[in-house]
């Protein structure tokens, strides 16, 4: 796949993704000094250090799962593999790392998770507007392509029908 080609995910195409915006993310977050895996770790604690969020937890038998999936989820922004990743993932919608979770939980996951990556980004670009809303701009194509896959969002599973 080329750094222009789009990816072949139908979802992917709805957002524009493609393989440059992803390495982009990457190498945004990597100039931060952190690793992927070193921000997943931040995203973690952020996101189960809410309230709410570990209210939830608490009530779940597999809480230590939840928050290795949260930790892979995050990784995985970072992988460049998201053809592969998203046709695997439209056969297991809601298998993320919010599954089982009301829907409210998930969409604000989302929202703790933007603020640790867009602070991130933010912090380690703010000299270099230019960077910084390039990365920006991957950040989101990345996060609402898999929003969408994570909400199995697509032309042929959404009702269009009008009201």
């Amino acid at each position: 796949m080329t750094a222009t080609a789009p990816t072949s995910s139908p979802l992917a195409a709805e957002t524009d993704l493609r393989p440059h915006h992803v390495a982009r993310l990457r190498a945004a977050v990597e100039s931060t000094g952190l690793s992927p895996n070193q921000l997943a770790d931040q995203v973690c604690d952020h996101v189960l250090g809410q309230q709410v969020t570990a209210q939830r937890m608490a009530m779940r038998p597999d809480a230590d799962a939840l928050r290795r999936r949260l930790h892979a989820y995050v990784r995985s922004l970072f992988t460049g593999d998201h053809d592969r990743r998203l046709r695997n993932t439209q056969q297991r919608v809601g298998s993320g790392p919010y599954a089982g979770m009301p829907l409210e939980a998930y969409l604000g996951g989302f929202v703790l998770i933007d603020d640790v990556i867009m602070d991130t980004l933010v912090h380690a670009l703010h000299d270099d507007p230019d960077a910084l809303s390039l990365a920006l701009r991957s950040y989101r194509r990345v996060s609402t392509t898999d929003l969408l896959v994570h909400l199995g969002r697509s032309d042929a599973a959404r009702d269009v029908t009008p009201r």
